[in-house]
């Protein structure tokens, strides 16, 4: 199976702030792309602090007769102590920003309703709010998630919690 990074897609874009909307747009063209799970991604890099979020880590497979589609997520990682900047821009408006607020921003441009892309936002969110659990299940002692809390524990983590709430 043939498999291209989204660097190419974007590459030929002088202005890093354009380039997630260049290869999604780009992309949608060769095939629908699932918008859902590229908002996802980009809202778990957002709550985990992945600040290594270039166009290298993300891919496409390629499916027969032309077709695309999205690749498995890799190369996803959380930076503690970070500043909390993407290397891939969410809009050019928001900048480097890695927001909560930025990425609601976008919600149309992914061509999701305000409702969906709260409702995406919350599942990540509580997929995120097990951290810990994970690590545990994974061996890791206490300092070692301690080393990583700021990773996972901070205010855009309550900002998704605060934006996914339901109005009541």
């Amino acid at each position: 199976m043939e498999f291209s990074s989204a660097w190419p897609l974007g590459a030929a874009c002088p202005r890093p702030q354009l380039r997630y909307r260049r290869v999604w747009r780009r992309h949608r063209l060769l095939q629908g792309v699932g918008f859902d799970q590229c908002r996802r991604r980009i809202a778990f890099s957002v709550l985990i602090t992945n600040v290594d979020d270039h166009l290298l880590n993300h891919g496409f497979l390629h499916v027969g007769y032309g077709h695309w589609k999205l690749a498995p997520a890799f190369d996803i990682n959380p930076f503690p102590d970070r500043v909390r900047e993407l290397k891939t821009w969410i809009s050019p408006d928001t900048g480097p920003e890695a927001t909560v607020d930025a990425l609601m921003s976008v919600a149309p441009y992914f061509r999701l309703s305000r409702a969906r892309a709260k409702k995406v936002l919350s599942e990540v969110e509580h997929a995120v709010a097990g951290w810990r659990d994970e690590g545990h299940s994974l061996g890791m002692s206490e300092a070692e998630l301690e080393a990583f809390a700021s990773a996972f524990e901070h205010p855009e983590r309550d900002a998704a919690r605060r934006v996914a709430q339901p109005m009541g």
